[in-house]
């Protein structure tokens, strides 16, 4: 019984780090959050408001975000790390769109 207990635990862990949950910010300085997107592993998710910073709330993992200009996952392109916990700053960049690939 305690055998399948521990089996269920590492699999619903497994599951959870196959999703990025990222809240999006108005400002740099991740100040004015102005929503948040959760982006499974291998997709793309289209805010409803531009942004120019984020921040993650998943467990560290290997992996890549790609931040986008465009609504689904179009335009130009800037990337960000998905092991970093804290505010990831765009710089000039405006983004609209957030695609994800884990590792």
């Amino acid at each position: 019984m305690q055998f399948k207990t521990v089996a269920m635990f590492f699999a619903s862990l497994a599951l959870s780090v196959s999703a990025m949950d990222i809240a999006i910010y108005a400002d740099s300085a991740c100040s004015t959050e102005v929503g948040g997107l959760s982006i499974g592993n291998g997709t793309c998710a289209t805010s409803k408001v531009a942004f120019k910073a984020l921040e993650i709330y998943a467990l560290p993992t290997e992996g890549e975000l790609i931040i986008y200009a465009g609504a689904n996952c179009t335009g130009a392109t800037t990337g960000a790390s998905t092991e970093y916990r804290g505010c990831n700053n765009l710089g000039d960049f405006v983004g609209l769109s957030i695609s994800y690939s884990g590792f």
